[in-house]
C-alpha cells in the first residue's frame, strides 16, 4: 500500500543532523527550504529535484558556505551542505519543469564539503589541517501547513 506524503514547498523546514564530532554553529537549524517549480501550494512554489540537485548546495539567506568546529581542531574551518535526494525522497507520478518533485516523510542524507579545513596549532607551532573533507548526516523535512498530500 502507497504511504501517503506531503509535496514539499517553499518555506517547509529541513532539520539537519550531522554526525558528530562535527558542530555547525553559523548552520540555521531548521533551514527554510527555497522551490523553483511553477505549480505553487498557497502561492509557494514546490521543490523539485533540480533545486537540491548534486552540486548545488542548501543556500540560507545567499549563505551557501558555512562556519564549522570539529573536535579537536580549534580554528573554525568552512563548508557546503548538500542534499542526496533518494527515490524515496521524490514523486513518482509528478514531474515540474521536467523534474521530479520533492516529497517529505522520509530522511534525507546529507553531506558537509569542507572548503576550508578546520586546524589546530599544536604546541610545537605547528599547523594540522582536519583530514575528513566530507561530513555525513540526515536531514528530515517538516512540511508548513498548508500541504498537498498524495499517495506515492
Amino acid at each position: 500500500m502507497a504511504v501517503p506524503r506531503a509535496v514539499v514547498k517553499t518555506g517547509d523546514l529541513l532539520t539537519v543532523t550531522i554526525l558528530s564530532p562535527l558542530v555547525t554553529p553559523m548552520l540555521p537549524n531548521p533551514i527554510p527550504l527555497t522551490g523553483s517549480g511553477t505549480v505553487k501550494i498557497m502561492g509557494m512554489p514546490i521543490c523539485l529535484q533540480l533545486d537540491y540537485a548534486s552540486g548545488i548546495p542548501v543556500d540560507f539567506q545567499g549563505n551557501t558556505i558555512f562556519d564549522y568546529m570539529s573536535p579537536p581542531f580549534t580554528t573554525p574551518g568552512q563548508g557546503m551542505l548538500f542534499l542526496t535526494l533518494l527515490p524515496v525522497n521524490l514523486t513518482t507520478r509528478m514531474v515540474n519543469n521536467g523534474s521530479p518533485v520533492m516529497t517529505s516523510g522520509s530522511l534525507i542524507k546529507l553531506n558537509f564539503s569542507v572548503v576550508v579545513p578546520a586546524i589546530q596549532i599544536t604546541p610545537a607551532g605547528v599547523t594540522v589541517n582536519d583530514p575528513m573533507v566530507r561530513k555525513e548526516g540526515m536531514g528530515r523535512i517538516t512540511p508548513v501547513p498548508p500541504t498537498k498530500v498524495f499517495s506515492s
